[in-house]
């Protein structure tokens, strides 16, 4: 019993000796670098899904009639997921038009030309993304709706 609390108490010696040390130094300056990347991020994605942050250069309402309604986004940085370079444009269906199709994803927000979005989407085809094929997917103006790299909308204040 006595070897069992000289070796506790050595143990506990030892570890508070190196909680100690470190580089917590309080007068360092941190270096600027990347924001971290937020939690919700940290999501697994399959190979053909694909989150990213951009800019509405087109948007496409032929869904009234019988075509795709979509937006092309710029993609201006890759978030998770397949990757995608910055620069490119790549179309995202919102909904198939006369189709029994029925889209999952979330397109609530409208987004318009000009706008920054947010975009977790998987692939439609060689050229086109989609967020039919799942509610977690969705096309979100952002700083409007919600911050990039929030899957749901970050509730507005009242204003009353």
């Amino acid at each position: 019993m006595l070897r069992t609390l000289a070796v506790g108490a050595a143990v506990l010696i030892a570890s508070v000796a190196c909680s100690g040390s470190g580089d917590n130094d309080p007068t360092s300056t941190p270096t600027p670098s990347d924001p971290p990347t937020p939690i919700s991020t940290q999501v697994v994605l399959g190979a053909d899904e694909y989150w990213f942050f951009g800019i509405v250069r087109e948007v496409n309402s032929g869904c009234d009639v019988d075509a795709a309604c979509s937006v092309t986004v710029e993609v201006l940085k890759n978030i998770g997921g397949g990757a995608l370079p910055a620069g490119e444009t790549v179309e995202v269906i919102e909904a198939y038009g006369e189709s029994p199709i029925r889209c999952l994803g979330d397109w609530s927000s409208n987004p318009q030309i000009g706008d920054e979005v947010d975009v977790l989407a998987g692939r439609e085809d060689d050229e086109r993304l989609q967020i039919c094929d799942s509610a977690r997917y969705f096309v979100k103006r952002v700083n409007v709706d919600h911050d990039v790299g929030t899957p749901t909308p970050t509730p507005k204040p009242s204003s009353g």
